[in-house]
């Protein structure tokens, strides 16, 4: 049985050690680094901290250990947090509309910029090896799949989407 889940890491890619924690409904003190955040939310299942500062470390502990009430509300929205974001179901759920997300931007891109579209009556599917491609776009399938990565790296970069996709447009047609 633990007060307090505390780890103050100088890098961490996720987290998984927190969502543990988070299991057992604790409170966390954890540092600001990699994707500690996606997890630790400040202020409302625990503390962040800079990395390698103690003495910011020192006041979020102490914080914690003099104040119950603090103690018992992180915890609580740690397993609150946890059962929405963490179990299979959740996150099950989160990949499915991720991938759902990202079929339909990419079913758009594919209609903005004049491709043929999927059909699922017509067998019409994309694929790194065209294998299940129509003909129409076997044709226009490595053209396709240069401007749909051009297009997503000036959006990533910061571009606007339509005129991303108005350029798509111009260098397909």
């Amino acid at each position: 049985d633990a007060d307090v889940f505390c780890v103050p890491s100088r890098y961490e890619s996720f987290g998984l050690v927190y969502v543990e924690a988070m299991v057992f409904g604790v409170p966390i003190v954890a540092t600001r680094v990699g994707g500690i955040s996606e997890v630790v939310q400040h202020e409302d299942n625990g503390l962040l901290v800079p990395p390698e500062d103690p003495e910011a470390l020192a006041h979020a502990l102490r914080r914690l250990v003099v104040d119950a009430d603090l103690r018992a509300r992180f915890g609580h929205r740690s397993r609150a947090l946890y059962e929405e974001r963490f179990t299979v179901p959740a996150m099950a759920r989160g990949v499915a509309h991720q991938l759902h997300r990202i079929v339909a931007e990419h079913q758009a891109v594919r209609e903005a910029i004049g491709a043929p579209t999927w059909r699922a009556k017509d067998g019409l599917a994309l694929s790194s090896r065209n294998a299940y491609l129509s003909p129409q776009e076997r044709e226009v399938a490595p053209a396709l799949y240069a401007t749909i990565s051009t297009l997503a790296q000036e959006v990533a970069d910061g571009a606007d989407i339509v005129t991303a996709i108005t350029n798509a447009k111009r260098k397909l047609h």
